[in-house]
């Protein structure tokens, strides 16, 4: 069975293991992956966590966002 998955664009993900190799169900398959950019593979081997401001003046502007996400849905 093959299980890889091309994307289009094949310089930005990477495959990073949700259980990694170590563990009894660390296989290389699909349901036990994520495809994240090289910084975020890192962090999450690492287990470093990424921080949500609590204060609303310094999270993202959730209409921004739907924007884009509007934006990346008519391209793909």
């Amino acid at each position: 069975m093959d299980w890889e998955i091309r994307l289009r664009h094949d310089e930005l993900p990477e495959a990073a293991h949700i259980l990694p190799d170590g563990h009894p169900l660390g296989e290389p398959v699909i349901p036990n992956g994520l495809a994240l950019g090289t910084l975020h593979h890192a962090a999450f081997d690492a287990y470093i966590g990424i921080h949500v401001p609590r204060a609303d003046h310094l999270k993202p502007n959730r209409d921004f966002l739907a924007e884009r996400y509007a934006f990346f849905r008519r391209a793909s």
